[in-house]
């Protein structure tokens, strides 16, 4: 009897190591998609603003403007890495935290939602040197930084922060419920795992007290 345990527990621990390693697959597509979806994001939300708050694009010289524009494609060029640096947070993620396969951040943002809003942020640093946002936690203006606890103010060295709601691509949508999915199986192979291991104890106890 404890064979038929041992093996149906082998087979389970076997499933788990597959839905980790889909897990990790759906990770890293993640990173790629929304890596692809915030530099589009980046140029699209500069035109925006500049188009929008036309009396400080029109106040600019064209030699500003090219200057502002090669930040913003400097920042394209590294999404990848921005995007990496604030979404490789184990608490997003479940496939890390059961290997371990990265040490816990340090002001690790709160969710995975929050974590892609400071992904934007990093837009700010250049369109706040030509003032049309502000990274001044005392400023009435159009301010992009993150907050407290609280939500009604921004803490001491508050990080940059899109203030706005964010539409996701459809890849990226896609992707969160794949892991969600994958994430459901996990918690249902591991219940299954302490169900066999309950059952192989109490299976052993019982065969002791018939042989006493």
């Amino acid at each position: 009897m404890q064979d038929n345990f041992d093996e149906e527990i082998e087979k389970a621990d076997s499933d788990l190591n597959h839905l980790f390693a889909e897990m990790d697959k759906v990770y890293q597509a993640f990173l790629s998609a929304t890596s692809v979806f915030i530099q589009n994001w980046y140029s699209e939300q500069a035109k925006y603003l500049a188009t929008a708050r036309s009396d400080i694009t029109n106040a600019l010289s064209v030699e500003n403007v090219s200057h502002m524009k090669g930040q913003i494609k400097d920042l394209q060029e590294n999404a990848d890495v921005i995007a990496r640096e604030l979404l490789q947070h184990e608490g997003f993620w479940k496939h890390m935290r059961f290997h371990g396969q990265y040490e816990s951040m340090v002001d690790a943002p709160k969710s995975l939602h929050e974590a892609i809003h400071l992904i934007a942020g990093r837009l700010a640093v250049p369109l706040a040197e030509f003032g049309y946002v502000s990274l001044d936690p005392q400023s009435s203006g159009y301010v992009w930084l993150e907050w407290d606890e609280s939500g009604n103010r921004h803490p001491p060295c508050a990080r940059p922060r899109f203030p706005h709601k964010l539409d996701w691509s459809k890849e990226m949508n896609d992707l969160e419920q794949e892991y969600n999915r994958l994430s459901f199986q996990v918690d249902m192979t591991e219940s299954k795992i302490r169900d066999l291991k309950q059952k192989k104890e109490q299976s052993a106890a019982a065969d002791k007290w018939d042989k006493a």
